[in-house]
């Protein structure tokens, strides 16, 4: 990736180099040739910044995948029915982001259906399928790649975790009051902060 930004450094000097010996001695035999090939060279270095960046993707399908089992295993353990639907999986991502993103959507998707999804019993009782559903989505939008994670389980009660941020001593009563609602489920992403009792995987 180094040397193909190189390439395209020097040909964009060759170009100025060019651009001013046409200035000086007039459009010639051999500043044409060399226009000529100056295109070329760019065409290739084009066509290998490209080759290059394609080694370098991979399709978001690559951590999807790894999680439908991890899903199944832990919705057993939890007594709870979850159906996994992944969308967009053709989605090409940087290979770095790859590994870095896995962590991170292992925690989400654990707490999506830890703490999100409902009990089959619960879900029959709020008038839903027993099945909760999970989705995984990926889209390019722009020059980004937006990955999601959705579940239709319950929602995060905003007051609960003013109630438990207070309690833990991470903000005062005074704060928790004053706090709109989108503040209060910041506090979701602070280290260490939970609004469960107990701790599990």
């Amino acid at each position: 990736m180094n040397l193909v930004g190189e390439l395209i450094v020097v040909n964009n000097g060759l170009s100025y180099m060019i651009r001013k010996v046409e200035m000086k001695y007039g459009l010639s035999e051999i500043t044409r040739e060399l226009k000529e090939r100056q295109v070329l060279l760019n065409r290739i270095g084009k066509d290998l910044q490209d080759l290059v960046m394609s080694l370098r993707l991979l399709p978001v399908r690559y951590i999807f995948d790894r999680f439908p089992r991890m899903v199944r295993e832990i919705s057993r353990k939890l007594n709870k029915k979850v159906r996994l639907v992944t969308e967009g999986e053709e989605t090409q991502i940087d290979k770095n982001i790859v590994t870095a993103l896995y962590d991170p959507m292992l925690h989400i998707i654990r707490n999506a259906i830890d703490h999100g999804i409902e009990e089959p019993k619960e879900r029959l009782k709020a008038g839903k399928p027993e099945e909760g559903t999970l989705i995984l989505r990926a889209q390019r939008i722009g020059d980004k790649v937006v990955v999601e994670v959705k579940d239709d389980g319950r929602c995060i009660d905003p007051d609960v975790i003013r109630a438990k941020a207070v309690e833990k001593g991470f903000i005062s009563a005074e704060e928790a009051a004053g706090m709109k609602d989108d503040e209060a489920l910041e506090l979701l992403f602070i280290p260490g902060f939970s609004t469960s009792e107990g701790v599990t995987d």
